[in-house]
């Protein structure tokens, strides 16, 4: 099937907005989800609870993909 290839990441991108899309708001960009947060805490506190996982999450993820690279290689 050639081109076949091509439609898989539509595929997953898919998939991973109809999974955490209840969850998320299916944000995937941290900076897409920062401003909105940061607007919405001059009225409510609770969304800064949210926001550390859009930062941290990130940054552990590319420590610990860091770290699994010079392991395997």
């Amino acid at each position: 099937m050639i081109g076949a290839e091509s439609h898989l990441p539509h595929h997953e991108l898919t998939f991973v907005l109809y999974s955490i899309g209840p969850i998320s708001g299916a944000s995937l960009n941290p900076a897409r989800t920062f401003g909105p947060t940061i607007a919405s805490a001059a009225f409510n506190l609770t969304p800064l609870a949210s926001l550390c996982v859009y930062i941290v999450g990130p940054v552990l993820g590319g420590l610990l993909g860091g770290f699994l690279y010079e392991v395997v290689k």
